[in-house]
């Protein structure tokens, strides 16, 4: 947790910028779980993209 002291506003701004990619990315987990699901390809291609900045932000931290 130390390492997030300081960095609350840059994570609060990350997740008002990527709110709507954050919930697809999320439904998506739920729905693949429980549902068998088919996405389009730039769906993934967009879920892949908020991953990989997802982790970028962790990796920050």
């Amino acid at each position: 947790m130390r390492k997030v002291a300081g960095k609350e506003k840059e994570i609060a701004r990350f997740m008002e910028d990527n709110i709507d990619r954050i919930s697809n990315l999320e439904n998506a987990y739920i729905t693949s779980v429980y549902i068998p699901s088919e996405f389009e390809r730039k769906e993934v291609e967009n879920m892949l993209e908020i991953a990989g900045k997802i982790r970028g932000l962790v990796d920050s931290l």
